[in-house]
């Protein structure tokens, strides 16, 4: 009988461990076209905006984004593991610290 109980305990515990399993979304923008949904960083004539839902507004500020790189007023990505990126006229860089080639539409 502990046997039974002990098995059906297992199973018990075994179902909500795979409850908390989750598949993983897609975090990362691998066209300019989905880019130009989220927030995103873009050097433009040597200056930094922050373009968000179509709309672009100067950097006026550093930011921090959540991988801890800094995106500078300047244009330059200071990654935490200590590098400097400069970023290009054209380039953007999003939320998640990768960068991509702006095609403006």
């Amino acid at each position: 009988m502990k046997k039974i109980l002990l098995s059906i305990f297992a199973i018990f515990l075994s179902f909500g461990v795979f409850a908390q399993q989750t598949s993983t979304p897609k975090d990362t923008i691998t066209t300019p076209q989905e880019a130009r949904s989220q927030k995103v960083f873009l050097k433009s004539n040597g200056i930094m905006y922050i373009v968000y839902e179509g709309v672009k507004t100067e950097l006026t500020k550093d930011v921090i984004l959540s991988n801890e790189t800094v995106v500078t007023t300047i244009g330059q990505l200071k990654r935490s593991d200590g590098s400097i990126i400069i970023l290009e006229d054209g380039e953007y860089v999003n939320q998640l610290g990768e960068i991509g080639q702006w095609n403006e539409k």
